[in-house]
């Protein structure tokens, strides 16, 4: 008989499947036959009918072990392969996924979105006030198509506390869910169970976006930043402590303008093309990383060590983070679970350098409430905060390109393949694995 010793693993279209598929070839009490050189070929089950296995399909055992080293299926779809060798030899794997990859992902407060490669924004989790985008309150445990109006197609995606906004491709803004502080920017106070465009100013395109508790911010195609939404401590930066029901232009210093910018609860952290941070919002526990603890309305740069500039910057609950040109970490702010990675809980009002990170190089960061993450260039996910005041790697975490951490206490993160991890509190199916049991450790996403 045929066995798969190794099973083919959840994938996308297009990618060679990894780890290899491989067959052994058994007698019927179990071991394998050492013996057998027969030539083994797979096929897809019949439950497929539009799906065709790529690749070399027949291959030759040794010492009754075949390994199919680069196999591809061509569209999504839940498969099996089906193995067959000369003698009436069968055998066939478990059904596994197909699926069509994510490029970019989101996690809120209870509920996560996702952006597929074509362009089809997804959510799940959390839906009692409609911010899944998908025309219902209903509670959704896996990834669920949002009412995107026809023809449009996403880039980016930012999820808040009960809401999400989205980019086009042609940069253009849409957002949905709860209005609360204008956090939709439609110039209403309606709340929206679908996306609906964003107030932009005449002739004004978009191309960044990012969403933070009640607040929104995006940088426009000529390299101002526009915010919308919640105004509660400045954390619009426009200078008036209004909230506007459209987006306003962030009242940053002549000259300054940002190429990145992050939302987080009540502050917004920004980072210029020259490395420079500025902060503006809430100040408490030192969020702002000016030195003091006095909130500002407009944007005051972030007191760095000498010499040391910034690529990205990450505004969380009551901290911020921000990473250099090297892949080193810093973080400031509240630091009472650990979150700023200095290895104390101490909080600070400047950066300081994250410990424990010899000869790590980070390419991503995202600061949530008491936690904060980070990816290596080499594709390994590391944590820190809650009770780990320094940062430890999460548990398989492979070839991951970004993470997301919400400011609630879940967390997702990307791999190179375009294949969604979650995990964290999962009462509300926020982890999007068809349950509502926490998952304390990485779990698929099931799309």
């Amino acid at each position: 008989m045929l066995t798969f010793a190794v099973q083919p693993p959840r994938t996308a279209p297009h990618v060679v499947l990894a780890p290899a598929p491989q067959i052994e070839v058994r007698f019927l009490r179990g071991e394998r036959d050492t013996a057998s050189s027969v030539d083994i070929s797979l096929v897809l089950g019949p439950g497929a009918p539009s799906a065709e296995l790529l690749g070399t399909r027949t291959v030759r055992a040794v010492a009754g072990l075949a390994a199919f080293n680069d196999l591809e299926i061509d569209t999504s779809s839940t498969v099996a392969l089906y193995a067959s060798a000369p003698g009436g030899l069968q055998g066939s794997s478990r059904l596994f996924r197909v699926v069509v990859p994510f490029t970019s992902l989101s996690s809120g407060v209870n509920h996560s979105c996702a952006i597929t490669m074509n362009g089809q924004a997804y959510c799940w989790g959390e839906n009692s006030s409609g911010q899944l985008g998908v025309g219902s309150t209903s509670l959704i445990l896996t990834p669920r198509p949002v009412m995107t109006p026809s023809g449009i197609t996403f880039s980016a995606i930012g999820v808040g506390h009960l809401h999400a906004c989205a980019l086009t491709n042609l940069g253009a803004l849409y957002c949905w869910g709860v209005n609360n502080g204008s956090s939709l920017g439609d110039g209403s106070a309606e709340s929206r169970t679908a996306p609906v465009p964003v107030q932009t100013p005449t002739g004004v395109t978009f191309t960044y976006l990012n969403v933070g508790y009640y607040h929104s911010c995006a940088i426009a195609t000529g390299g101002t930043t526009y915010c919308w939404g919640g105004n509660f401590y400045g954390e619009l930066g426009d200078g008036t402590g209004q909230t506007p029901s459209e987006p306003v232009a962030v009242a940053a210093p002549g000259g300054v303008s940002f190429t990145q910018v992050s939302a987080g609860l009540w502050h917004t952290c920004g980072v210029t093309a020259q490395g420079a941070a500025y902060c503006w919002g809430a100040n408490d526990y030192g969020a702002l990383g000016d030195g003091t603890a006095d909130s500002s309305w407009t944007p005051v740069p972030v007191s760095a060590p000498a010499g040391v500039t910034f690529t990205v910057v990450s505004a969380g609950a009551m901290h911020s983070c921000g990473l250099t040109p090297t892949g080193a970490a810093y973080c400031w702010g509240r630091n009472d679970g650990g979150q700023l990675g200095d290895g104390t809980t101490t909080s600070h009002s400047t950066p300081v350098a994250v410990q424990g990170t010899a000869g790590i190089h980070f390419a991503a960061i995202t600061a949530g409430q008491l936690r904060t993450c980070a990816v290596s260039e080499s594709g390994a996910a590391y944590c820190w905060g809650s009770t780990p005041p320094a940062p430890i790697p999460v548990p398989d975490a492979q070839h991951i390109v970004d993470v997301s951490v919400s400011l609630g206490d879940e967390a997702c993160m990307l791999s190179n393949i375009g294949l969604a991890y979650c995990w964290g509190n999962n009462n509300f199916g926020q982890v999007g694995d068809s349950t509502q049991i926490p998952r304390p450790t990485p779990v698929a996403v099931i799309h």
